[in-house]
């Protein structure tokens, strides 16, 4: 019994001693931040509501505007195409897999234009009631059920 109780102690031990060390963020942060050109520092305060690259008739993303904006390094983007509400095509958002592939896209997209590898940051707002994916969400959505049947 003893035995086997040392062999787990060196193995805990053996297995602390194989992790990386702490890393210092703040100086990793300050040599980032050193390296960044005034534009760079610009576009990563800059945050893009997601609603413009959409065409609203076909809700297809506009590739062109995409490239654009992560050229200039947009750092953050917000909502969603769907925060007008309901769409030509009658829809109200995406499922989970429409939004992981729309996120994905738009992060390599952000990556591949960064000369830093900087990835971008991604907002949801919902306190105004908006629909973002394929269930009502949010408590204005019952009033407003209310409100049509009065």
């Amino acid at each position: 019994m003893r035995k086997a109780l040392e062999i787990i102690l060196i193995a805990m031990v053996s297995a602390t001693m194989a992790q990386p060390t702490a890393v210092d963020s703040s100086a990793n942060v300050t040599e980032l931040l050193s390296s960044m050109t005034l534009e760079e520092k610009v576009g990563q305060m800059t945050q893009i509501n997601l609603e413009m690259f959409f065409n609203h008739e076909t809700m297809a993303l506009d590739e062109e505007k995409l490239a654009f904006y992560a050229g200039r390094g947009v750092g953050s983007y917000l909502q969603s195409p769907y925060a007008g509400g309901i769409q030509s095509d009658n829809t109200t958002g995406w499922n989970a897999s429409q939004w992981r592939e729309v996120m994905s896209h738009i992060q390599t997209a952000t990556l591949n234009a960064s000369r830093l590898d900087i990835p971008m940051i991604f907002g949801i707002e919902n306190v105004h009631d908006g629909t973002y994916y394929r269930a009502p969400h949010s408590l204005a959505s019952k009033s407003v059920r209310l409100r049509r049947s009065i």
